[in-house]
């Protein structure tokens, strides 16, 4: 267990790190929130005693962290004005409805909504089974970040942080109702089972990790894949790493004929989660990439426009000159397009469309 100072400094440390680095230092404020009124609310309820007291030293040491790592967050580029941005960004910005990651999940079997799922149900089943209590503040943090990533796709990832550290708890505490009426039935004896089966697993690895004191094996196991990521993942004439994108998800034909064709040299109107990788691919500029708040938001809603085919969008094509579109199959503007005698399908692959525009009769 780290001490108070150590801890302290260790979070000082990392909030410097996060906030020159992500936006998302606000979720280690949001917690630290959550402890500490938690925390405080439980002072309020508590009568006088050892309790109360450890609660009150508790608040007190979490009121100087918060304090602490607040002025740590102002030691960024921008200073107090960070907080301001992304105040501005979250409110009401309609750049959040016409991106994908700021929507709500649609549990239809996508694997990000599955893992949700399967988290919220260990969530409940440790409930269930364990022996011990959660802190209001564990409590509180369940609900607040499920709520969350009930909201957005993107915070399921940081439920999953908040989440799984709590799961654990419960289950490593988790044990069989011991009611004599129910220790006979074929549940208790299933529970029982399986419990004796993890706790005797837990004891093999942990006799495995013991006996692993040589470091030869990762030292040599690090420095090989460090020569082959060196290498772009060959060595000694073998393929040991690929870090090639999924033809099935990113588009590869169409890039060879957009290079191949010339067609960098007119205005193009690219997929936004596409950018970076054509501009990665191709060395040409893009539309737009998946940064939509350095795109200002009147920009951004000309490409939603587009790519929701709201009314308009063909005069948003006009304005911006377009001459081809890189879109995904199954996307609402490549079913459109198909349809309209403007445009043609130049080529095709697993992922997408590129769409030329016909040259107007003369």
């Amino acid at each position: 267990m780290l001490s108070k100072t150590r801890l302290l400094i260790t979070l000082a440390v990392c909030m410097l790190a996060w906030v020159n680095l992500h936006p998302g230092f606000l979720v280690g404020l949001v917690l630290l929130l959550i402890y500490l009124g938690s925390d405080l609310a439980m002072a309020a309820v508590l009568a006088p005693g050892v309790d109360r007291e450890t609660v009150v030293r508790r608040v007190k040491w979490l009121s100087r962290v918060l304090v602490i790592v607040l002025l740590v967050s102002l030691v960024n580029p921008y200073g107090l004005e960070l907080y301001s941005y992304v105040g501005r960004y979250f409110q009401g910005s309609k750049v959040l409805a016409f991106t994908d990651e700021y929507q709500s999940p649609t549990f239809h079997g996508d694997i990000q909504s599955v893992c949700f799922e399967v988290l919220l149900a260990f969530v409940l089943a440790g409930l269930a089974s364990s022996q011990k209590r959660l802190y209001l503040s564990q409590i509180v943090s369940i609900i607040a970040f499920g709520a969350l990533a009930l909201m957005s796709v993107r915070n399921i990832p940081v439920f999953v942080v908040v989440a799984l550290p709590i799961i654990a708890e419960l289950f490593a505490t988790a044990k069989p109702d011991t009611d004599d009426s129910l220790s006979t039935s074929r549940t208790a004896q299933w529970w029982q089972a399986m419990t004796n089966w993890w706790q005797k697993l837990d004891e093999e690895f942990g006799k495995t990790e013991s006996n692993a004191k040589m470091h030869l094996l990762p030292i040599v196991a690090v420095i090989v894949l460090w020569l082959a990521a060196t290498n772009d993942g060959n060595l000694f004439g073998s393929t040991l790493l690929s870090s090639n994108f999924d033809p099935q998800s990113f588009p590869t034909k169409t890039l060879n004929y957009i290079r191949d064709h010339h067609l960098a040299y007119t205005k193009g109107f690219n997929y936004d989660n596409w950018g970076g990788y054509v501009r990665y691919k191709l060395g040409i500029p893009v539309f737009i990439d998946d940064r939509a708040d350095f795109y200002g938001e009147k920009f951004y809603l000309d490409y939603g426009t587009v790519s929701l085919v709201s009314p308009g969008w063909s005069s948003v094509l006009n304005h911006y000159n377009i001459n081809w579109i890189l879109f995904p199959k199954t996307s609402q503007l490549s079913s459109r397009l198909q349809e309209e005698h403007e445009w043609s399908i130049a080529c095709q692959d697993p992922a997408a469309y590129l769409f030329e525009r016909k040259p107007a009769p003369r």
